[in-house]
Parts: C-alpha cells; structure tokens; sequence
C-alpha cells in the first residue's frame, strides 16, 4: 500500500476519532473518493490504535488512578474504584457485539448509503441532546443506570456515520452531563473498546505472517497517534466556550452530499 495513501487514512483518523463525526465513515469514503481499494479492517485498526495511544498518554491521571482504586480498595479510592468498574460494564456490550461482527463479516453495512443516512440521524439526534435537555451531571455523577444505557447503545456505533464518540456524547448529553464530561466519558469508553479491537486484528496479524502488513500497521499508528493526540486537546479546549453544533452542521452537509450521490448523481 503506498506510503501517502496511509499517511493521509492516519491524518484522516487523528483528526476525526474524537471529534463527532464518524472516523470509520471518512476511512471508508475517502478511499472512494479517489477510486482506490477499501483498505479494510486490519489498517482501521491500526490508526485506531494510534488514537488508543493517544487517549491513554492524554487521560493518564485517571487511569492511573482508576487502577489504583481498583488494587487498593478504601474510602479514598472508592470512587475511582467504581469508575473503573462502570468503564468495564459499558465497555462490554460493543466488546460482545463487536466479535460477532468479526466473525460474520458485516462489511455490507460499510455502504455510502449507510454512512449518508446515519451521519444524518445521528447528527439531529447530537444537535438535539446538546441543547434541549439539563446538562449539570459531572464524571462523578456516573452510575450503573446511566453506564449500560450509553454502554448499550455504544453498539450503534459499529454503523459507519453513526460516531462512537458521538452516540457516545449524544446520550450522555441526554442523560444530564455537561460537555467536558460527556467527552470526557467517551474517551474513557473507547480505551477498552478499541483494545479489544486491536488485540484480535493483531492476532490476525500474526496468523497471517505478512510482515509488510505489520509494518504498515506500526506506521499508520504512529501517524495517528499524533494527529489524534492534538485533536484530543484541542477538542477539550474548544468545549470550554463552545458547543457540538459546528460539527452537526458538518453532518448534515457531508450527508446530505452522499444521499444527492446515492440517489441522484
């Protein structure tokens, strides 16, 4: 695979991984754009786990106490205690779903007319959560209700256009948290989620014994990585003063865009 075309799917990656747009949806839509093979799952993960990199080295504070709550168990670590396991909980249903989606091979839902009509949908639904109910909810404030309702729903995700991040952030937004919170909670989330991910494409990756594969892998990684760590920062900044809308409205003209392509171009 050439080396700017991995270049530009990492960028693309970093860039759109946090942000609630739908980075699978511009992983499979640019490779179409300039007529080139979908380069599959094995190199999505790989700038996914660049973005798995960068979330962990971001939020080190709370995992290294999450994990220190979860080894001491006192009054003190308590609630880092059950933040961790509230991760795990709602981790659990996209890790169950997503195997299944590994072995029955779902690559029929990677359409432009699936992506067009979930960045839609799920694009009022973000537009709606983000202004129409009482946000006042912090991270300490999450409880096994609310875990497996965004936990369950995280499953919608696996539709490219939907956004893990995004569905992840339109119902926490739902629920009562604040922004900060609610993007906070989805890079949380996606710490395990893409883990496992990872871990059995790896595997693959080993069975297969493709070492120009692997390769490709280490680098795409990287690159995202980087991309995916400034995006982090600059999304928690831009939520101090500001709301999702900028990126509903990217939604709708992206998806608006494909459904004229789909059905009329």
């Amino acid at each position: 695979m050439m080396i700017e075309y991995l270049i530009i799917l990492a960028i693309i990656q970093g860039i759109t991984e946090f942000i609630p747009v739908s980075s699978s949806a511009h992983l499979i839509l640019f490779p179409n754009l300039i007529s080139f093979d979908d380069q599959g799952l094995v190199i999505d993960v790989a700038v996914h786990f660049g973005s798995l990199l960068a979330v962990c080295i971001y939020l080190w504070r709370e995992i290294l106490f999450m994990f220190t709550g979860s080894t001491f168990i006192n009054t003190y670590s308590f609630d880092r205690y059950k933040l961790f396991i509230l991760i795990l909980i709602g981790s659990f249903p996209i890790i169950f779903f997503g195997y299944f989606i590994n072995i029955y091979n779902f690559n029929w839902i990677r359409s432009i007319e699936t992506i067009a009509w979930c960045t839609l949908i799920f694009g009022l639904l973000l537009y709606l959560s983000d202004n129409f109910f009482l946000r006042v909810k912090k991270l300490k404030d999450i409880n096994l209700k609310s875990s497996l309702i965004i936990g369950i729903i995280q499953i919608l995700a696996f539709l490219p256009g939907t956004s893990r991040s995004g569905i992840v952030i339109t119902i926490a937004r739902i629920l009562g948290f604040d922004r900060p919170t609610a993007l906070r909670f989805s890079l949380l989330l996606s710490i395990p989620a893409i883990l496992g991910a990872t871990a059995l494409k790896s595997f693959e990756i080993y069975t297969l014994g493709d070492y120009q594969l692997g390769q490709e892998f280490i680098f795409s990684s990287l690159i995202s990585f980087i991309f995916s760590f400034m995006s982090i920062v600059l999304m928690m900044r831009w939520l101090k003063f500001s709301s999702f809308t900028p990126f509903v409205i990217y939604r709708f003209f992206l998806g608006t865009i494909l459904l004229l392509a789909v059905y009329i171009w």
